[in-house]
């Protein structure tokens, strides 16, 4: 099986003998991947002083955090090296699980569970957790009933199942037994700093007097990239000192940037590659948009608001994402022209920029929810 070897770079922590192994299952280990940023938060916690974290992605997207998390003594796997052919899938895997003998399975990526954990129990491995971050499949009809049906067999397959909001849990787990595991990370990380806001905006040649209007996201329809473009060009229409920076990669960026080009807007949207800046950017930006068809949580609406930005959201969003008085939803039968209002009327009002201590701050201090996902996996551990 494919692994990035790690006997080539340096490992930064020694880790104890008798520390399990976990093995987290992830799409990507991408910059730009909302589920891999939680996953890291976590492993940047836990890895070597209470386990030893290894990772197995769906798919290699770079720029990506592998050479990282290869350097704090995790094996890195990739899912996609192994070509098409199933029966090398099928024994690359099984002998993965065979040799580690992992004592835990934790799989982010539902659709692909049905696989990973069928191998893992042929493996000998210990327990396996189901993961959910997302509420709704992506693609064509097909498609979306298929991911469907993968993670009904991935729930049935699992034995621990944890989801990132109440609204995730019920949708896939229905009436089963879930544990809420917050997407946590390191709040102080995010706290608006004015000299970086002036690093990123002088790298830019952006002056302190344009309002950026940020967004950090994949660009996939769930996130409605067409819509803020729409929003973007009626708000510019009101304010011409406006302009958009959207922040991520993904199969629609190619289609919105021409979609931005032919709506007159190409001068005033940048569109920025993912990387590993995202705190600076948030204090780059004054307002966040991200009005998405659908969320598990969305992180990206905490971290917004923990840099201090209002931050419009659309109505569908989960609760929990709500943490203090800057978060605005909208819905999205409202027209961009009403969106773009709503942001304007915000402009026009616009009190000086702060951290803002979050309302719910211990549902995402990575140093509380750490101590209780080191808890939770010691006692699937010890119950096996």
């Amino acid at each position: 099986m494919y692994s990035n070897s790690i006997e080539s770079s340096p490992i930064l922590f020694q880790r104890k003998a008798d520390v399990k192994s976990i093995l987290m299952v992830v799409p990507s280990l991408s910059f730009a991947n909302g589920i891999a940023c939680s996953v890291i938060n976590y492993f940047n916690s836990i890895q070597n002083e209470y386990y030893k974290i290894d990772f197995l992605m769906v798919r290699n997207i770079k720029p990506s955090r592998v050479e990282y998390v290869k350097k704090m003594g995790a094996e890195v796997y990739c899912l996609s090296e192994l070509g098409h052919n199933p029966f090398k899938v099928f024994f690359s895997l099984f002998n993965l699980f065979y040799k580690k003998k992992y004592a835990i399975v934790h799989v982010h990526t539902p659709t692909i569970g049905p696989l990973i954990f069928l191998m893992s129990i042929l493996g000998g491995c210990g327990a396996r957790i189901l993961h959910i971050h997302e509420i709704k499949f992506n693609g064509i009809f097909l498609k979306r009933l298929c991911d469907f049906f993968f993670c009904k067999v991935s729930v049935i397959l699992s034995n621990y199942r944890f989801a990132c909001s109440e609204k995730a849990g019920k949708y896939l787990f229905a009436s089963r037994k879930f544990e809420i595991i917050m997407n946590a990370f390191d709040l102080k990380k995010f706290e608006f700093d004015k000299k970086k806001r002036a690093e990123i905006r002088n790298s830019y040649l952006v002056s302190d007097e344009v309002i950026i209007v940020g967004c950090v996201a994949r660009m996939i329809l769930l996130k409605n990239p067409y819509f803020v473009i729409d929003v973007i060009r009626e708000l510019r229409q009101i304010n011409s000192n406006i302009e958009l920076w959207w922040i991520g990669d993904g199969p629609e960026r190619n289609n919105v940037k021409s979609y931005a080009e032919g709506k007159g807007c190409g001068s005033y949207v940048r569109f920025i590659e993912s990387n590993n800046q995202i705190p600076d950017y948030y204090s780059a930006f004054d307002i966040f948009l991200l009005p998405s068809k659908a969320e598990g949580l969305g992180l990206v609406y905490v971290e917004a608001q923990c840099s201090g930005l209002p931050t419009f959201a659309s109505d569908v969003v989960p609760k929990e994402a709500s943490i203090s008085n800057l978060f605005i939803p909208l819905s999205l039968e409202k027209s961009s022209q009403y969106w773009a209002g709503k942001i304007d009327e915000l402009i026009m009002h616009k009190k000086p920029r702060h951290w803002i201590e979050p309302i719910k701050k211990e549902q995402y201090d990575i140093n509380i929810q750490k101590k209780r996902m080191i808890c939770l996996y010691q006692k699937i551990i010890e119950s096996k």
